[in-house]
């Protein structure tokens, strides 16, 4: 399962259809373009509290 999901991800990241950092996941969202948010579990109360508004959002707690 875990390689499926990377898989993904590697060939949405090349098509262009991924997005990272706070500001850009923001604007993607504000504009309606992000479907999926996914936020770490390390990240900081501040960026998961900001996270929470997000209609989509999927916090990953252990990777791998």
């Amino acid at each position: 399962m875990t390689d499926r999901v990377l898989s993904m991800l590697g060939l949405a990241a090349k098509s262009g259809n991924v997005v990272s950092g706070e500001f850009s996941t923001e604007k993607a969202v504000k504009t309606g373009k992000a479907f999926l948010v996914i936020v770490a579990d390390d990240s900081s109360d501040n960026t998961k509290k900001l996270s929470m508004r997000f209609r989509f959002i999927f916090i990953v707690t252990r990777w791998g």
